[in-house]
């Protein structure tokens, strides 16, 4: 995801090196799909759709045992 983000800032910064407000830009302008399904992110830079996991470790060794996937897009932001 950021690779692309970055590639596509250098290629809309005519192949020079880019800002960081034009690879932020870029990064949240990408819409790839990922492992875990379509990534994208919305305007507050906030990913639209995003998987959780709930996964029970009964001693602190990995792996743990997969409980829940919870699949949720964030929360609004306030209106004041």
């Amino acid at each position: 995801m950021a690779l692309t983000g970055i590639e596509a800032a250098i290629a809309g910064n005519g192949g020079k090196k880019p800002t960081r407000k034009q690879v932020s830009e870029a990064i949240r302008a990408t819409k790839i799909d990922g492992v875990t399904g379509p990534i994208s992110f919305n305007e507050n830079g906030d990913r639209n759709q995003a998987d959780y996991w709930i996964i029970h470790f009964t001693e602190a060794k990995y792996p743990g045992t997969p409980l829940k996937s919870i699949s949720s897009s964030p929360p609004l932001a306030k209106q004041d």
